[in-house]
């Protein structure tokens, strides 16, 4: 066994030179196509077969308008030629455009033949120039863009009688076309054949009798494209064959200088590189959104991250990691308090008159007597049965003993069924409570003024902060900390204050998305409790400063968050999507990964406790859990949310560390559910179609879910077009290399037939039927990368977890036993 170990480990090294190898190889072939391609070029116009289109750089796409301002819109008029939805297959573009031109002369020969014209109605024209002018991506390539703001102005213009019309349908084929023309470059299964494609940065011109070549940005006009696509998705009107971008669908050629040139900027910005990749990993494009990002903001110098004080000196976001922003792990507990005893409060704190600050107290006794009647036999339980509660009898009167929710003045405990705020806010800033072994309750006077003034503000009688809200002593802390869901979500309002998002000024007037991506942005947001707190909440406002400096609350989800892509900048959309997915119902492991996967916790099992409480587990049983320590602890916590939940997102079992077994249930599974990965938001998707695209688990450990899938070949298991692992470490790379191995017992899976990330190996054990269903039961292997992508053939039901004791099987031998003919991918 030792011997085979160290073949295995000795072919891993081979493959990875011939990997590197091929991989030059194959970047000669693409520049020797597109040379060839280049020079044929004068070949192909010369043919009367082929149907060019020349279009100079200058050249308007769009017809003339018809009509003035008071004239209805010039694109709402029915005429001959509209093309119909029904009507354009995955081909169309081909009866549209010349295949043998090149890409951009390909999109500008759509334009034209769309027969889209300019429009001087009064509101389409109010709302291109207004609105669209300025949140619409920038492009070098004047007249596509000028084309796209148009067509999107003109459709955001129609009425609901007008968006049943042929008209409507025809500017939504348009931009499928468009997108076609791109796919067609892109997917492997979309042109015939496995030929390589190559996007062209060129546009073909006439000029005289002569040819010449304008280069443009393809990464412009690719944003472009996907503005429109995203504007199609949200009014319900997107092709569902189109697919997702995902963040391998542009090729890295195209993203990867602006991405370089995105990251410099954000780092000349002063903008934690941790935060920043948090935002990359959530956003569905990955790195190809950081040009938006950065496209958005780069005007707002108020984005700029601002260091802290702590042990006598001022720490900023230098040094900072994509996986560990060094601010994040810092003693809050002990930071000095806040003051806001100037209009200057937004972190610098450097001229203010500290000295003639006094303390305002909030009596220990009193809290704590309080928290004891809320959750003893009198409290909590005792309401909801109806009993009634006896307040206990203090210096400091207490009022029904429900909740720790102080009045407005600090002086008493009150109902929490009375209208309060909920503050939720980050340690770092020294709005928590001061590190003493006598505490006694005191706060900044000052501080505790600001937050009480925001109570008045919005007409409450008290206000719940954790800071004077939650016990020190350690046994009440503990049970404090399990209910802090409900003090959250039983408040009126909750208020958000970070020192950061405080120094940023909002206008109302020009609200060009940048509040709400310093939100993305802010310490406050890579925090896995304010994550918690704002999932809990129900009315959100936030504080920023108006031109005067003073504190200003405005609300998230009327004021703040985007609500329409055709009306928002990228930055703000993406900013927009990521908050309302924290708000959201829970409804699958996916949802889980989302939130708390990249925010931090002082405590690193806190992560995974938080991931427990957003499922539904209660408090109690989550504690119970998290007494287990190491692996054990992580492993039941991580089963408990399985079984709670029982969806996971296709992605997640694409992991790359230990299982919790090697075959049998939960053999697919991490030992903590935190290193799975997840699908990111998806800005195509319909709603419901993310519960519709996820894998069932099964409380006995199992995992079921339709697969599209092909069984291997020998050439699979070669050294030079074979498959790879795509997972870190010698014993795992060998566990597939073994696998491989005798790849006639092997399967490849993936989610859809054409993603080219990722797929999943499994081998054969045997067929199982459910009612009408046959599934095919196979033992967990790993995710490995295909050089040479290749069809799949087949989709059906694929079961992971229950082969326990159960022979791995030839595929052929298993996939002959299914007796229904799987289906053919659509």
């Amino acid at each position: 066994m030792r011997f085979r170990g160290r073949e295995i480990k000795k072919r891993v090294v081979a493959k990875r030179a011939q990997k590197s190898k091929l991989e030059s190889r194959r970047k000669k072939e693409v520049q020797k196509h597109l040379q060839n391609h280049i020079q044929a070029y004068s070949a192909q116009r010369s043919s009367e077969k082929a149907r060019w289109f020349f279009c100079n750089r200058d050249d308007s796409l769009l017809g003339p308008a018809l009509g003035s301002a008071d004239d209805p819109c010039s694109n709402a008029r029915e005429r001959g030629g509209m093309w119909a939805r029904g009507c354009l297959d995955e081909h169309s573009h081909d009866d549209i455009v010349n295949t043998e031109m090149p890409f951009l002369n390909r999109l500008a020969q759509v334009c034209g033949a769309s027969g889209l014209r300019k429009c001087e109605n009064r509101d389409c024209y109010a709302l291109k120039d207004k609105t669209m002018r300025d949140r619409a991506p920038q492009c070098e390539w004047d007249p596509f863009r000028e084309w796209a703001i148009t067509v999107m102005a003109c459709q955001a213009s129609f009425s609901p009688a007008q968006r049943r019309t042929r008209v409507h349908t025809h500017i939504v084929s348009a931009v499928n076309v468009i997108h076609s023309v791109l796919r067609y470059y892109r997917d492997p299964d979309f042109a015939e054949g496995q030929r390589i494609r190559v996007m062209e940065n060129k546009l073909v011109e006439r000029v005289g009798m002569d040819n010449r070549y304008e280069e443009i940005n393809l990464l412009d006009v690719c944003e472009v494209i996907y503005w429109m696509l995203t504007i199609q998705a949200a009014i319900g009107a997107g092709d569902p064959k189109a697919g997702n971008w995902g963040p391998t669908f542009l090729p890295s050629g195209i993203i990867n200088e602006a991405y370089d040139e995105a990251l410099k900027e954000a780092n000349e910005m002063g903008i934690c590189e941790n935060r920043l990749w948090s935002w990359i990993n959530v956003a569905e494009r990955q790195k190809a959104d950081l040009h938006g990002l950065m496209e958005s903001i780069w005007h707002r110098r108020s984005i700029r991250h601002k260091s802290v004080q702590h042990d006598g000196k001022r720490e900023d976001h230098r040094g900072c990691k994509p996986d560990e922003c060094k601010l994040a792990n810092i003693e809050t507990e002990g930071l000095a308090q806040t003051h806001k005893v100037s209009r200057n409060y937004e972190g610098d704190q450097s001229n203010l008159d500290k000295e003639h600050c006094g303390k305002k107290r909030f009596s220990i006794l009193t809290l704590e007597k309080a928290f004891k009647a809320s959750t003893g036999r009198g409290g909590v339980g005792a309401r909801r049965r109806g009993a009634k509660v006896k307040a206990p009898q203090t210096k400091a009167r207490v009022g029904k003993g429900l909740g720790t929710v102080w009045d407005e003045n600090g002086k008493r405990i009150i109902d929490s069924r009375r209208a309060y705020v909920a503050v939720s806010h980050v340690w770092i800033d020294g709005t928590g409570r001061p590190k003493k072994k006598n505490h006694k309750g005191d706060m900044n006077s000052c501080l505790s003024k600001y937050f009480m003034k925001r109570v008045q503000e919005l007409k409450c009688e008290g206000i719940w902060w954790d800071a004077i809200s939650i016990p020190a002593t350690k046994s009440l802390r503990s049970r404090a900390l399990k209910r802090m869901q409900q003090d959250y979500k039983d408040a009126t309002y909750t208020v958000i204050h970070d020192n950061y998002l405080t120094g940023f000024r909002w206008d109302s007037s020009d609200n060009d998305g940048s509040a709400c991506v310093a939100i993305v942005l802010s310490p406050w947001f890579s925090r896995a409790w304010t994550a918690l707190e704002l999932h809990m909440s129900t009315i959100v406002r936030v504080i920023y400063k108006d031109s005067d400096g003073k504190a200003v609350m405005v609300d998230l989800d009327d004021e703040i968050l985007a609500k329409d892509p055709a009306r928002s900048t990228r930055a703000h959309w993406i900013a927009s999507e990521m908050i309302r997915r924290l708000r959201k119902p829970v409804i699958s492991v996916n949802d889980v990964l989302a939130i708390v996967k990249h925010r931090a916790t002082k405590v690193p099992r806190d992560r995974l406790k938080i991931a427990a409480m957003l499922a539904g587990i209660p408090g109690n049983r989550v504690d119970v859990l998290a007494e287990f320590k190491g692996r054990k602890g992580d492993r039941l916590l991580s089963k408990a949310i399985f079984k709670k939940l029982n969806r996971v997102g296709y992605a997640s079992l694409l992991h790359s560390e230990r299982p919790m077994r090697k075959t049998g249930p939960w053999s697919w599974s991490p030992m903590n559910l935190l290193d799975m990965p997840f699908e990111s938001a998806r800005d195509f998707d319909s709603a419901g179609e993310t519960w519709s695209n996820e894998l069932y688990v099964s409380s006995n450990g199992s995992v079921t879910g339709k697969w599209h899938y092909r069984a291997l070949t020998r050439a699979d298991a070669s050294d030079i077009s074979g498959l790879r692992p795509a997972v870190k470490g010698d014993d795992k790379e060998a566990g597939i290399e073994a696998a491989l191995e005798e790849w006639y017992n092997c399967l490849l899976l993936r989610k859809n037939k054409r993603d080219r990330w990722k797929a999943l190996l499994v081998k054969t054990v045997s067929v199982s039927r459910f009612m009408s269903l046959e599934i095919i039961d196979c033992r967990y292997v790993g995710a490995v990368r295909e050089d040479k992508h290749k069809p799949l053939d087949r989709e059906g039901y694929v079961r992971l977890g229950k082969d326990e004791g159960k022979a791995v099987r030839r595929a052929s031998d298993v996939l002959s036993k299914l007796q229904i003919i799987p289906s053919q991918p659509r």
